[in-house]
């Protein structure tokens, strides 16, 4: 008889759902490198109209200045709406890693139990081996015992 895990189930459950919460982890963190990403690129082109602007070596009509300056205004409004949601996204990657945690230490009990369930398995299947070698030692004895009574 082998051993088998009463809880094997519950263990085999705990850990999908652990891998789940390690799945939806890794997409904030592709997230937050997104919006990291976004908010560099902003910034570049921040940078970029306003060195365009500063340069001064173009003529500029009041036009073009004003769109420049909605492009500004486009872009900064863009970097903190970008920023906020990346502030969200930090508190929801907190939020997360205490799920994931909780998943992993609901893991390690189960593969603790398990594992302590196969040591005493292991253990016990030892003893009875033990007795059974004993007991046919015995009656080995017992068996050669009767023999020698009878032919001496």
């Amino acid at each position: 008889m082998s051993f088998q895990f009463s809880l094997e189930a519950v263990l085999r459950l705990r850990r999908s759902q652990k891998r789940a919460e390690e799945l939806r982890l890794a997409g904030i963190h592709a997230e937050m490198a997104r919006l990291h990403a976004l908010l560099a690129s902003l910034a570049e082109q921040v940078s970029s109209l306003a060195q365009w602007a500063q340069s001064g070596q173009h003529q500029a009509y009041a036009a073009e200045l004003h769109f420049l300056h909605q492009q500004r205004v486009q872009l900064t409004a863009w970097q903190e709406q970008t920023h906020r949601e990346l502030v969200d996204c930090e508190t929801q990657r907190q939020e997360q890693q205490l799920r994931l945690q909780a998943a992993y230490q609901a893991v390690e009990v189960l593969d603790s139990l398990r594992h302590e369930q196969a040591l005493l398995f292991q253990t016990e299947r030892a003893r009875r081996d033990q007795i059974q070698t004993d007991e046919r030692t015995l009656q080995q004895r017992a068996a050669k015992q009767r023999m020698r009574n009878r032919i001496g």
